[in-house]
């Protein structure tokens, strides 16, 4: 990458022997000009042009001032055009529409090419969707941005912390496009956003010395080298190596920089479509989550891994846009889900003191689940009772358990039919008593309903086998 550190005194050309971005609202009424020691790229002021309602400088007159910086302060890389940025802020202050600005943006870059400027086109926008429809308007105009030496990206200043840029960057890298980004600072810096960058430019030194005038303010050239050193560092600890040669030069922009031919079964092919926007997003938030997944293990955070894993879960999911601040700001808040038992994210085995029923609340809800029996192991043996026996012996079924089965069933003796009630007597004539023999066989059939002795014992010892049985009536017989 090539890191532009952006400047608002223009005698630093001479004086800072670093690659500079300066503004044409600074160097543009100059009439002593520097004479440059390094490269250093124009900035057209488009930020205070917007605050003013729009271009006031027309086409002719800036690529004229153009071509005298270009000759007289010398090492121009490029200049950026008269774009039109699509924030709220320049929207309102103009008047127009994004598809305008856009429109007006495309039609400065063919015009000042026109004049023979080496300035580079601009993609501008404020959703996804808008830069794609930015860039294939530029594929109509017939400018390929894959050909292109470099490609503007603007509108991002403001938000350059956020997963849209560092997608947007990606998806143009994947593309072919080489891109610069405007108005990058440390925070913008993310991993994949410097991977996917050609060049990029910072000010933003500039803002934390306006509260140190001891220190010389933001006139102060040694604070914005310690700065750039700053993003140095910071970007060679991300693996992104920085150079100050390569990338492009004015000449090459204006000559046209010697490239393949083209593909032409990618003559008509749009640089970027809605189905890679929707898998880069999901692709980066979930690559974003598991790289800070693997340094928050690292450091021990358990809390914080347990949201990560959450939020991993969630990528690829349609979600809102995230900056990593808001992230922070929702892990702030997050707590743990836990299950029924009490596990969290703790290693550690929770006591259970409260007496609740701590089974998953599948197994509240449905009842007890049957757990498997270890391999070889046997089901425990149940006793029947002696009141079980006595039961089994008056009902004339074998006595159960109600945890296991019942013991060998004994051969059940055949039902005995119940005697027929005896007839009303008539209500006319009064019943007459019953004969002894009738009274007798009544008895006998009232005893045949009863259970003796003998029968509780015989149910009891049904079960013992046969030769137990007889011993056991032997003896019974003998205490007769």
């Amino acid at each position: 990458m090539l890191f532009y550190l952006g400047a608002h005194r223009p005698q630093w050309l001479a004086e800072a022997g670093v690659p500079l971005f300066i503004s044409y609202n600074t160097i543009g009424g100059v009439q002593k000009l520097p004479r440059a020691i390094e490269r250093w790229a124009l900035d057209s002021g488009a930020y205070s042009q917007m605050k003013k309602g729009g271009w006031t400088t027309t086409a002719r007159s800036y690529a004229e001032a153009i071509a005298r910086l270009r000759q007289d302060v010398g090492n121009l890389d490029w200049a950026a055009p008269q774009d039109w940025l699509c924030d709220a802020d320049s929207l309102k202050a103009t008047g127009k529409t994004v598809a305008q600005h856009q429109k007006l943006t495309l039609e400065s870059y063919l015009e000042l090419r026109s004049f023979g400027a080496p300035v580079i086109p601009v993609l501008q926008g404020w959703t996804h969707g808008d830069y794609i429809d930015h860039a294939n308007a530029y594929e109509k105009a017939g400018v390929k941005l894959r050909h292109a030496p470099l490609v503007g990206v603007g509108t991002i200043k403001t938000r350059q912390k956020s997963t849209f840029v560092a997608l947007l960057l990606a998806e143009l890298k994947r593309a072919g496009v080489r891109t610069h980004g405007f108005g990058m600072s440390l925070a913008g810096f993310d991993d994949l956003a410097a991977h996917s960058l050609a060049s990029a430019d910072s000010m933003a030194w500039s803002a934390g010395q306006m509260r140190r005038p001891d220190e010389g303010g933001p006139n102060s050239l040694r604070a914005a080298l310690v700065y750039r050193e700053q993003v140095l560092v910071k970007l060679e600890s991300l693996g992104v190596s920085v150079t100050n040669g390569g990338v492009v030069t004015a000449g090459q922009i204006v000559q046209g920089a010697k490239k393949t031919p083209p593909d032409p079964r990618e003559s008509d092919k749009p640089v970027l479509t809605r189905r890679q926007q929707s898998e880069s997003q999901q692709e980066y938030r979930a690559g974003y989550l598991r790289r800070d997944l693997e340094r928050t293990r690292a450091s021990g955070d358990k809390k914080r891994a347990a949201f990560l894993e959450e939020q991993i879960q969630k990528a690829s999911e349609p979600q809102r846009e995230w900056t990593k601040a808001e992230l922070d700001a929702e892990f702030e808040n997050y707590t743990p889900v836990t299950s029924s038992s009490g596990r969290g994210y703790e290693d550690e085995e929770p006591e259970d003191d409260d007496g609740d029923d701590d089974r998953p609340a599948l197994v509240r809800s449905h009842g007890s689940v049957k757990q498997p029996r270890a391999h070889g192991a046997k089901t425990p043996s149940r006793e029947v009772t002696a009141d079980q026996i006595i039961e089994g012996a008056l009902s004339g079924k074998p006595g159960k358990s109600s945890k296991s089965e019942a013991p060998r069933k004994a051969p059940a003796a055949p039902a005995r039919p119940s005697p027929k009630p005896p007839a009303p007597a008539p209500v006319r004539a009064p019943a007459k008593p019953p004969r002894a023999a009738h009274a007798t066989r009544a008895a006998s059939a009232g005893r045949k309903n009863e259970v003796t002795a003998d029968d509780i014992v015989s149910g009891a010892i049904s079960g013992l086998g046969d030769d137990v049985a007889e011993a056991v009536r032997r003896a019974m017989a003998g205490l007769d």
